[in-house]
């Protein structure tokens, strides 16, 4: 395996990844603060269960962006089944019947 490094990485994708997960854990403190008579179901959706989603989600975008970055590792490794099928091409050396350079006779029995 060859390590590449960052050049096969989406860099926006990791960005976005990131964005994702801010935006859900501020997102959740804004509604939480503006919210006037919350209950406890509230308060643990919004501070728990959103930026919780919007974590998975932004690590998810991010391990997408960087599939090519861990291509031989893991689960990562196995590759998608194709509908094309690989022609393999085997190739048979017949040796020359005469020699090139004295012109007699070569037979599989005559070689040493």
């Amino acid at each position: 395996m060859e390590f590449t490094g960052i050049q096969d990485t989406n860099c926006f994708g990791i960005m976005i990844g990131i964005i994702v997960i801010i935006v859900s854990f501020f997102g959740g403190l804004i509604l939480l603060l503006s919210v006037d008579n919350l209950g406890a179901a509230q308060v643990i959706f919004y501070m728990m269960v959103m930026p919780a989603i919007g974590a998975i989600i932004g690590v998810a975008i991010m391990l997408y962006s960087m599939r090519s970055s861990f291509s031989g590792i893991g689960i990562f490794s196995k590759q998608l089944p194709t509908t094309e099928r690989t022609i393999e091409k085997r190739y048979i050396h017949e040796p020359p019947s005469f020699c090139a350079g004295c012109g007699a006779g070569l037979s599989s029995e005559s070689i040493e």
